[in-house]
C-alpha cells in the first residue's frame, strides 16, 4: 500500500509544481515582442485596474492564441492567462474617463 502512495505522490509532484509557478514576469516591450514573433499576437483589448495597473489582451489576427498580460504602474508585466480560440465581441460597456470606473455586480 505505501508503495503506491508514494507512486501516486510522484506522478503528482510535476503538476503540483507547475500550478503552483509564479508567473512569468519581465520588461513589458520584451515581452510583447515575444508574443508578436512566437505567436503574432496584438493587442486587441486594454483597461486600468482601479489601482492603476494596466491590464492587456494580445491575441492572434484568427484568433488560434491569445494571452493577458498585467502591468504594474512603472514596474514589470506579468503573464495572467493564456489560452485558444480568441473571439472579439460587441462592445458593451461605455469608455469612460479614468476614476469613474463603472460598478459591475455578478447575478
Amino acid at each position: 500500500m505505501l508503495k503506491y502512495i508514494i507512486a501516486a505522490s510522484l506522478i503528482a509532484l510535476p503538476a503540483l509544481s507547475h500550478a503552483q509557478s509564479a508567473p512569468r514576469c519581465g520588461d513589458r516591450s520584451t515581452l510583447v515582442k515575444r508574443l508578436a514573433e512566437k505567436f503574432v499576437e496584438q493587442q486587441v483589448a486594454i483597461g486600468v485596474t482601479s489601482n492603476g495597473k494596466m491590464v492587456e489582451v494580445l491575441a492572434s489576427p484568427k484568433g488560434n492564441t491569445w494571452s493577458i498580460v498585467l502591468t504594474e504602474p512603472g514596474g514589470p508585466s506579468c503573464f495572467v492567462a493564456a489560452g485558444a480560440n480568441w473571439v472579439n465581441v460587441e462592445t458593451r460597456v461605455a469608455v469612460t474617463d479614468f476614476g469613474d470606473i463603472p460598478e459591475f455586480s455578478i447575478p
